[in-house]
């Protein structure tokens, strides 16, 4: 028989694999100083934090973009987190749209349960419209989570409404926060994971079912119990 896990106890899904795709804006505003040193280096130290939180068992992706997505082979989730300094901004677009079909072609060739972390200004100026491409997440059964990074006001505008139509959740980076980024990563991670495997019904253990014991074996057990009592106050 098989139950539905909590929240509180998700630790107990460690063993199920899940995919991480974690979509990191590289584009030029990126470079803006409103969260320290600056939002590029704010959204790689969260991106890695958040990798490095991840179970043993997870897999992961990383989408950079600016004006085009690219996206890198899957390796361990942890393994990936060492690889986002790799990253680099300055591109000249921000194809915020495009990023995030890319992000559901993957999902949709892994055919496991997945979640995906966009960290971004929301500064959209190129491609697909991401509001349009939104609601697949939904549709595919994939947890997306939006973090906007910085204070630009497009971010404000239009990163809240994409976490919305993806059935998806919304936070923000900012220079308030940054200072508690490790935290929320690690919590983020937990929360996208667990919305992973519950889209696809997999956020349950299975549990066997036993017979009651007899009274007769009830008896010998309370006969033992009380022994051991007297044993020990002797």
């Amino acid at each position: 028989m098989s139950v539905e896990v909590p929240f509180e106890r998700a630790h107990l899904l460690n063993m199920t694999s899940v995919l991480h795709v974690v979509v990191l804006d590289v584009s030029r505003s990126m470079l803006e100083v409103d969260v320290p040193p600056n939002r590029c280096e704010a959204a790689k130290s969260f991106a890695a934090g958040y990798l490095g939180s991840a179970s043993p068992a997870d897999m992961a992706v990383l989408v950079n973009f600016s004006q085009t997505a690219g996206l890198s082979k899957v390796v361990p989730a942890r393994e990936a987190a060492s690889l986002v300094s790799n990253l680099t901004c300055g591109g000249r677009y921000s194809a915020v749209g495009d990023a995030l079909a890319a992000a559901l072609s993957v999902v949709r060739a892994s055919g496991v349960p997945a979640s995906v972390l966009l960290l971004t200004d929301g500064g959209w100026n190129y491609g697909s419209d991401p509001l349009e491409i939104a609601p697949s997440f939904k549709e595919l059964g994939a947890a997306l989570v939006v973090v906007r990074v910085g204070s630009d006001p497009r971010g404000a505008a239009l990163l809240p409404s994409v976490a919305e139509r993806a059935g998806g959740r919304y936070y923000e980076l900012d220079a308030v926060s940054a200072s508690i980024a490790a935290e929320v990563a690690r919590a983020t991670e937990e929360e996208g994971r667990y919305a992973a495997l519950s889209a696809r019904g997999l956020a349950k253990v299975d549990v066997v079912e036993r017979e009651p014991l007899p009274a007769e074996a009830l008896l010998l057990l309370a006969f033992a119990a009380a022994a051991a009592l007297l044993r020990d106050g002797l």
